[in-house]
């Protein structure tokens, strides 16, 4: 069934005021902290782009997953890895795959130590959310390793390099230092892979939520602000922020930075290891680089949004991949010498979602 239109309408009226007044909130709180930026310009260099060069390589990975139902009691997960290598200059060409990868939520878990339902669904999507982050990595360090060499590579994920929740789980248990660890090895593999010619590696977020900048400024009022809605203000399109460093890393040999670029459609906040950071060309080639694949993918880099299509998953997959894995289970339970009776693979839950009765 739809929804309830006429509940949804009563109600807009009060959230659509409601963020009327967070905005203006919001600009009283800009115009206070503009006067502190005239005050501190040298904290807010910004910095332009050199040119992009004709010849470059952008290799870029993304991932989506479905999580572990609990009304299937198989426990299986999906993780799908995209990725888009696109070559431009004399000789242009682009290879888009996918790969899918089916496991088992009991070969991830990070903590076994609680049994409440609840607990144990969030436990289990950030198990598969690691899992599916660590896959990117090791995807994209696999790609980079057969990249064509003598022109500059731009390697890109989607989001953040710095995993919060990657931290936290190498904390626990050995289950949970395996992601930690993997990723390192990851990040690692790609640094030796610059070794041998021009490669940056970037994490770009769009449309950032992040406030590592404001909560350090010396002003009262700032909850409603964040980062993006800082160098908004402070940034001309095509300009980044001075990279500052991140509070957590993947260890003293992969210390994280972050930038802010202001793009032709909005501000992005870019993630980049420090052996980037510390090349000035490189970061040159980077930041030209990022701007080059937004003015291509209308506003947002091209290579990830192809990534993406290639690992996206729809709902139609997801109820393919149910009924593939019962009917394996189902198919192997005949096979078998053992006992003869087959367990219900699904809650009736599950089943009565498939099934229209009134």
């Amino acid at each position: 069934m739809g929804l309830k239109l006429a509940d949804v309408a009563r109600q807009l009226p009060n959230i659509a005021e409601r963020v009327r007044e967070e905005q203006t909130a919001r600009s009283t709180q800009l115009l206070r902290v503009a006067g502190h930026i005239r005050e501190n310009r040298s904290s807010f260099l910004s910095h332009n782009a050199p040119p992009c060069p004709a010849d470059y390589t952008v290799i870029a990975t993304d991932g989506s997953q479905i999580d572990v139902d609990r009304h299937e009691s198989t426990g299986c997960y999906l993780i799908n890895v995209g990725w888009a290598i696109i070559s431009y200059g004399h000789e242009p060409k682009a290879s888009l795959d996918k790969r899918a990868d089916v496991r088992l939520a009991e070969e991830h878990s990070v903590d076994d130590q609680y049994n409440d339902e609840e607990y144990q669904e969030v436990r289990d999507r950030l198990n598969i959310g690691l899992a599916r982050s660590l896959s990117e990595f090791q995807g994209l360090g696999q790609l980079v390793a057969k990249r064509e060499r003598g022109r500059f590579c731009l390697a890109m994920v989607d989001g953040p390099l710095v995993l919060w929740g990657a931290a936290g789980a190498s904390s626990q248990n050995k289950k949970g230092q395996r992601y930690y660890d993997g990723i390192v090895e990851a990040m690692e593999n790609i640094r030796r892979c610059a070794l041998d010619g021009a490669l940056a590696l970037i994490g770009y977020t769009s449309y950032p939520g992040y406030r590592d900048v404001v909560k350090k400024l010396p002003i009262i009022e700032k909850d409603l602000l964040l980062d993006r809605h800082l160098f908004e203000n402070v940034l001309a399109p095509g300009e980044r922020s001075t990279p500052i460093k991140v509070d957590r890393s993947w260890g003293p040999e992969h210390e994280m930075y972050f930038f802010y670029i202001k793009t032709k459609d909005e501000i992005a906040r870019i993630e980049l290891p420090g052996w980037v950071v510390e090349d000035y060309e490189l970061l040159g080639l980077a930041h030209a680089a990022i701007l080059d694949q937004c003015a291509r993918g209308q506003g947002y880099p091209v290579a990830l949004q192809e990534a993406h299509e290639q690992a996206a998953v729809t709902a139609a997959d997801r109820e393919t991949f149910q009924s593939m894995v019962e009917s394996a289970l189902r198919k192997r339970a005949r096979q078998s010498d053992g006992p003869s009776t087959i367990l219900r693979t699904s809650s009736a839950k599950s089943r009565s979602k498939r099934t229209r009765w009134l």
